[in-house]
């Protein structure tokens, strides 16, 4: 998760604005470890919705969104999945349960099986 600081910057770059109140809300250290969590959970976004438009208003509420997606955006089991979607692997999967593919593998094991018998 990106520090406040660097969520106030996109928040600059984005809006013109820098929603520090909104910011300092959602990552406050005067909370709990499992409530900033909580404001971060996103099957928890319709719990925090209303609270955040209440208090921030709907320009806030989108501020706050964005902000969430930021940091899932960062964290590192999204860059890991990104970075593996690169390899081949993924579209291999596709093929596998193909009759052909299925077939030939049949025949090595067939193979295997006599070339063993022999030794």
């Amino acid at each position: 998760m990106p520090p406040i600081k660097k969520h106030i910057e996109l928040c600059l770059k984005r809006t013109g604005k820098d929603y520090k109140e909104i910011h300092e809300w959602a990552d406050s250290r005067d909370i709990s470890h499992k409530e900033r969590a909580a404001r971060h959970d996103i099957t928890q976004l319709q719990e925090y919705i209303p609270i955040v438009k209440e208090k921030f208003g709907e320009a806030g509420l989108r501020e706050y969104l964005q902000h969430i997606k930021d940091d899932y955006e960062n964290h590192i089991t999204l860059r890991m999945i990104k970075k593996l979607r690169r390899f081949k692997f993924w579209n291999w999967h596709k093929n596998l349960f193909k009759s052909t593919d299925l077939s030939q593998y049949y025949e090595y094991r067939e193979d295997k099986k006599r070339l063993s018998n022999f030794g």
